[in-house]
């Protein structure tokens, strides 16, 4: 997270279920990096009103605690042309060595076990 700081990102935690808030963030921040379950991920992607926002400056998101489709990384990609993803799915103190950088530009759907 300093990281991001120093390099000037911006970043937005999603912490409840409502995801427009969010969405509006991204878009009036120009958010770079969005950290949130796969499940409100899922809920994001579905929402009607997303083509409403401008989410072009999205380019990262980091997820874990649950499963996450290849579908649905599929999906990002496409639909949000988000490029890199991040997934981590373990206890936190092993979080470091146990997530996985993907990037979904050279998206291979047979290669990605999101959580298996």
């Amino acid at each position: 997270i300093i990281s991001l700081y120093l390099s000037n990102y911006k970043l937005l935690l999603l912490c409840s279920k409502e995801v427009e808030p969010a969405l509006d963030a991204i878009q009036t921040y120009k958010c770079k990096l969005l950290f949130s379950l796969p499940f409100k991920l899922t809920y994001m992607i579905n929402l009607a009103q997303i083509k409403k926002y401008d989410l072009s400056s999205l380019k990262f998101i980091s997820t874990g605690g649950q499963c996450i489709s290849a579908q649905l990384a599929k999906r990002l990609n496409s639909e949000l042309n988000i490029e890199y993803l991040n997934y981590g799915y373990a206890m936190s103190e092993t979080l470091v060595t146990s997530s996985k950088f993907y990037e979904l530009n050279d998206f291979d759907e047979n290669e990605y076990n999101f959580g298996i």
